[in-house]
């Protein structure tokens, strides 16, 4: 019980809950659930019956009365002052911060005024691959500190294409994902898709609403080769140390992968310029390394029947049809769709696969799809990728001056395979290769 001076008895005295018959009657009829009520019941004064709230307000009333002015107004000003500080400090904390909707454009150069760029249509920063990497060779935390989410223009030589093809798109879109077309640049030439997970280098990815920024396929082809100089306008996302992969076994000096998402393909000065620089480094280059460079093929589809050249052929497949649908091998017909024109660097890489001799001229040079299953069985009970289906065709046409050979590169694997001559003396989905002739020139 709580002793209080009571104003109405003048006395001190106690104050507590009243229970009487009532308050049993209703924890009978409630079944005992009125008890969890008796804590609201107000705490009264034992002899008068006056609420406790009331003789609390009324003696405090009586205290305040006592007080003189002086302290009454020290009373009042405490809370006050208090609310005018607060209101100050907040004042002049967010006059320290400036305003970004109110702030006038900043100029690439750091020059405020009506001309400059918004924040959001800030150029990108243009830097070439190579220095992209020696940034974070040098020091990774201000490299990342520079570029980290920024949008960037990234210009180099590109060491690896990989666009998926159209039968795994479609494979991965029904399970409501989709295939990323990517290209690499800057470091080692990957081999697969998987091995530039393990090597250093800028995997730059295309943004999603289109392949790099562009609506046809042959635009796409055209200018995305192995060998070739471009420029894309990308997003920084993220980078990481190669050698901190356990699985890693690359053992050279660059250390860093670079990933770089929303990529779209971009033409302008400075690919160009790089592109002028190879070309007069090859024009200054010596006469028998001029002949052995071959040319870009002319546009002359290897259409018509070829008869094998050699013994892998004869053995294997014998007298072969290509035709801009299919290609026929023993009576049976497969199809046959064309991906891309193959680049200088992948023809000459391609060449040296096939063992063939300077003096050529490359008359064609494409890239397939195709789908020749693994139970297609072929002569003497052979098959063409062994266990695993037939994917892609490169088919490169030459001619010695005599007459036209064909060569046919047989790979598997869904993904689009990489054909620099790297690529190709590691790679593990060459199935094959095979050369013919036209029909009685053999």
């Amino acid at each position: 019980m709580q002793m209080l001076r009571c104003p109405n008895c003048g006395q001190l005295t106690g104050f507590k809950r009243a229970l009487g018959f009532g308050t049993l009657f209703m924890v009978i009829l409630t079944c005992g659930f009125w008890l969890l009520v008796i804590p609201l019941y107000p705490a009264r004064c034992i002899n008068c019956g006056l609420r406790r709230g009331t003789a609390i307000s009324a003696s405090f009333s009586d205290w305040y009365r006592d007080l003189s002015p002086e302290v009454k107004a020290f009373a009042v000003l405490i809370p006050i002052a208090f609310i005018a500080i607060l209101a100050i400090s907040n004042f002049f904390r967010h006059a320290r911060q400036p305003s970004i909707a109110s702030a006038p454009p900043v100029s690439p150069d750091g020059v405020a005024g009506s001309n400059a760029l918004p924040l959001d249509q800030e150029k990108p920063v243009a830097i070439r691959a190579a220095d992209l990497l020696a940034a974070f060779q040098a020091d990774e935390r201000t490299a990342s500190a520079r570029y980290q989410g920024q949008k960037i223009a990234v210009t180099g030589t590109l060491t690896g294409v990989f666009i998926p093809s159209v039968d795994i798109s479609f494979r991965v879109a029904e399970h409501g994902g989709s295939a990323d077309a990517f290209v690499t640049m800057g470091g080692p030439t990957p081999a697969s898709v998987e091995e530039t997970l393990l090597l250093p280098g800028i995997a730059a990815y295309s943004e999603e609403s289109s392949l790099f920024g562009q609506r046809a396929m042959n635009s796409v082809t055209e200018q995305l080769r192995v060998g070739e100089t471009v420029s894309l306008n990308c997003t920084f996302k993220d980078a990481l140390r190669v050698s901190d992969l356990a699985i890693s076994r690359y053992n050279g000096e660059l250390d860093y992968s670079i990933q770089l998402d929303n990529c779209i393909l971009k033409e302008n000065e400075e690919a160009n310029g790089l592109r002028d620089s190879e070309a007069r480094n090859a024009s200054n280059s010596s006469p028998a390394q001029t002949q052995q460079q071959p040319s870009v093929p002319s546009g002359q589809e290897p259409t018509g029947v070829w008869s094998p050249l050699s013994h892998t052929a004869e053995s294997i497949t014998g007298q072969v049809i290509l035709s801009s649908a299919g290609i026929t091998i023993l009576g049976t017909t497969y199809p046959l769709i064309m991906e891309r024109s193959l680049g200088p660097v992948e023809i000459q890489s391609l060449a040296q696969a096939f063992s063939l001799a300077s003096g050529y001229q490359s008359l064609d040079a494409r890239l397939y799809q195709t789908n020749i299953p693994a139970a297609a069985v072929l002569l003497n009970g052979n098959t063409i990728c062994g266990s695993e289906p037939a994917r892609w065709i490169a088919a490169f046409t030459i001619s010695t001056g005599s007459q036209p050979e064909l060569y046919l590169m047989f790979l598997a694997g869904d993904l689009q395979p990489a054909l620099n001559a790297e690529a190709l003396e590691n790679s593990t989905r060459v199935c094959g290769t095979y050369s013919y002739v036209k029909p009685g020139q053999n």
